[in-house]
């Protein structure tokens, strides 16, 4: 079924490629502007006449307006306007209820970064997921965290769905989104191949994003693995068909001065992050795959594996540890972005010991996520958080001896002299630069081989050989993954 708009957007010549397929923007503004010119228009209180232009928060085309300063002809534009896009919503949802049999709704799950989460717009429930999710045949599950590329959810997916109250780990997914152009793809090729082993017929969608203040990550292979895999990837903000091959660099960054105005509107008061309007653009656009793409005629197949799946435990949007990581020593909890509500356990001068359960009946690699920042990405020695070496005991004596040696000058550690990685360490220990891959200059986690746990108790201590003014090292979750070692994955999912 090929769902069309009864009606198209304006084209803008300006912003196409003559040879390629149209890619025009109409001019807009934020919502919230919208209900500032119904405010000025009910209220009466001063000129109109600077808005002789008037914009759908849906990026719509532009009204040209013959009286700018007529009170009352202003609300009726508004409000066609915004009758207009309920309308369209109305019509995609009926469009989409169509393809649904009976009493069915389809689950969706939705993963990325913190624009998938929601970050930097005046309500969460503007972004996309949460869009999404108020279409009465759609239900969402956004595991999305913030300042968190692909990595952490290829290795604990599994994890993430059993311990998200509203998850489940048996859910059957009928769709299921990718979204992690911005803030990192390492791993990405596993999360899909995991995703794809336990739900082999859903309908995978990879938004493509760009930011304007830091750019994106390369995302031609991982666009071809999900193309390969079945699945079908819009590439923002391309306003077309949504399975165009649009690239944000030839249309704007290097054809042009300056982004138009149009673009630059669908992004958040930071560059980086989606806006309101961008976030509608995105919802639509995935509605337009789901209608054209996808098969919900029948009832879901039966799910695949797992594959062993993984055990992962992350604090770091609530603060909380279940009962088999325990801090012995040295280390506390702390809140450290109060604003964001973002968590850590902060590693102290002298090192932390954590004990950790392993309910295993082998010997398994364990994981550590930690928060990066730099603040030049040429330039290492500007990172946030100091280097760290870890060793991991049977017995908490071990580890009390190994902190010992550490305070005491005893322990030989050679760094290089751009800390990204050793000439010399002693047996048993493991070193962590505590730099993100791409040396972000914003906050964003990265995973780390912390060593290896055996069956019973473990105690991990965490050193840092460097002196940093700027933080303390911070650990916000520990991985271990069984299914990536049975998909052929080892070692640091690179």
């Amino acid at each position: 079924m090929i769902f069309k708009r009864r009606r198209m957007w304006r084209e803008e010549s300006s912003l196409s490629s003559a040879e390629g397929p149209p890619h025009g923007f109409s001019s807009n503004r934020q919502k919230t502007k919208i209900r500032f010119l119904i405010l000025l228009a009910c209220c009466a209180l001063i000129s109109v006449s600077v808005y002789n232009n008037d914009y759908d928060f849906r990026n719509r085309e532009l009204q040209e307006e013959s009286e700018p300063n007529n009170n009352d002809q202003l609300v009726d534009i508004v409000n066609d306007h915004l009758s207009e896009v309920k309308q369209e919503e109305e019509e995609r949802r009926t469009a989409l209820n169509s393809i649904i049999e009976g009493d069915r709704k389809l689950n969706v799950l939705t993963l990325g970064g913190s624009v998938t989460w929601g970050a930097s717009i005046d309500d969460r429930n503007d972004a996309f997921p949460f869009l999404l999710h108020k279409n009465e045949k759609l239900l969402v599950t956004n595991l999305a965290i913030r300042a968190t590329g692909s990595y952490y959810p290829a290795q604990c997916i599994s994890s993430m769905l059993r311990d998200r109250e509203e998850a489940n780990v048996d859910s059957n997914f009928d769709v299921i989104i990718f979204e992690f152009s911005i803030n990192g793809l390492h791993g990405f090729e596993l999360l899909f191949k995991r995703l794809k082993e336990r739900f082999p017929n859903a309908l995978m969608i990879y938004i493509d994003l760009y930011s304007m203040r830091s750019g994106a990550w390369p995302s031609y292979d991982e666009r071809t693995v999900v193309k390969e895999g079945g699945g079908f990837v819009y590439r923002f903000p391309n306003k077309g068909d949504p399975t165009e091959n649009f690239d944000f660099r030839n249309e704007f960054i290097n054809t042009k001065d300056d982004v138009p105005e149009e673009v630059m509107n669908l992004y958040a008061d930071d560059n980086h992050h989606l806006g309101v309007l961008g976030h509608a653009l995105v919802e639509e656009k995935i509605v337009e795959l789901m209608l054209n793409h996808g098969d919900f005629s029948t009832e879901p197949p039966p799910l695949g594996s797992w594959l062993g799946g993984d055990r992962c435990i992350s604090w770091f949007e609530d603060g909380k540890i279940p009962y088999i990581i325990d801090i012995i020593e040295g280390g506390k909890m702390n809140e450290w972005d109060e604003e964001k509500n973002k968590w850590a356990i902060e590693v102290q001068e002298n090192g932390t010991i954590l004990e950790y359960d392993h309910d295993g009946e082998e010997d398994a690699p364990i994981k550590l996520q930690q928060m990066t920042k730099c603040d030049d990405a040429q330039d290492p020695l500007t990172s946030w958080y100091p280097p760290v070496v870890v060793r991991i005991d049977p017995e908490m004596a071990i580890s009390k001896e190994a902190m010992k040696q550490a305070v005491s000058g005893q322990l030989e550690v050679k760094v290089e002299s751009n800390h990204q990685g050793v000439t010399k360490i002693p047996d048993g220990w493991t070193y962590i630069n505590a730099m993100h891959k791409k040396r972000r200059s914003f906050h964003i986690t990265e995973i780390s081989h912390a060593g290896i746990l055996k069956p019973g108790k473990n105690f991990i201590y965490i050193y840092p050989i460097i002196e940093m003014n700027r933080a303390p090292f911070r650990v916000t979750a520990t991985i271990m993954c069984e299914a990536c070692g049975r998909l052929g994955w080892n070692g640091d999912v690179w």
